[in-house]
């Protein structure tokens, strides 16, 4: 849902980068703040297709518990 790929739609490598940002935004809101997001493309024999796979590693869950502001 966060990725907002249209199934169907053409593949290119620009519109999975911008997909993968949209992931990582979304894991960050959620406190996964060292998420790793990788991708891989994989075209039919005649080219005319492709199905992409994103795997994601959520990584620890960052909370913040205090904000001390000095000065």
């Amino acid at each position: 849902e966060a990725a907002k790929v249209d199934l169907g739609g053409p593949a290119n490598e620009v519109k999975l980068e911008e997909a993968k940002r949209r992931i990582i935004e979304a894991y960050k809101e959620e406190g996964f703040y060292y998420v790793d997001v990788r991708t891989s493309l994989e075209r039919s024999l005649d080219a005319t297709k492709a199905r992409v796979r994103f795997d994601i590693n959520e990584g620890e869950r960052v909370i913040v518990t205090q904000i001390v502001i000095r000065g």
